[in-house]
């Protein structure tokens, strides 16, 4: 199946997504220093938006279908029962970061071409490992 070219990566890594296709992974190290500097990031917008509350508005989201084609649109004016405060206090994280279960270091080149092999040996491997058993 060309395992020169896939091996799984046995060192704890971190991905930080950077929308849906694409992402970094970090060391732990490094996971830790990002950590600390989103926490004193979110603080800040926290402060910035209790400060400036005559600024904001709540905001909900529907979904509507032009052409028959879905599409997200957002709206202000719905009574949720939740106030400015109770939204800025759900504020958590705004950077996702994961630590990688299943990583696999490959070739780029040959991963682009054989991505059916990658993902076959990826299936295998977490099979053996028990994954997805209960």
């Amino acid at each position: 199946m060309g395992k020169k070219y896939i091996r799984r990566v046995h060192k704890n890594m971190y991905d930080i997504p950077f929308g849906c296709i694409c992402g970094i992974l970090v060391d732990e190290v490094m996971m830790k220093k990002i950590a600390k500097l989103e926490y004193r990031f979110v603080s800040e917008l926290k402060d910035l938006l209790i400060n400036n509350k005559d600024r904001l508005e709540i905001s909900s989201w529907g979904l509507a279908y032009p052409n028959c084609k879905q599409t997200t649109f957002r709206y202000i004016g719905l009574n949720t029962g939740q106030t400015i405060d109770d939204r800025i206090n759900l504020i958590r994280n705004l950077i996702e970061i994961k630590r990688c279960e299943h990583l696999y270091e490959t070739n780029l080149e040959w991963s682009m071409k054989n991505k059916e092999k990658l993902s076959a040996f990826a299936q295998k491997d977490m099979e053996m490992l028990g994954v997805g058993e209960e």
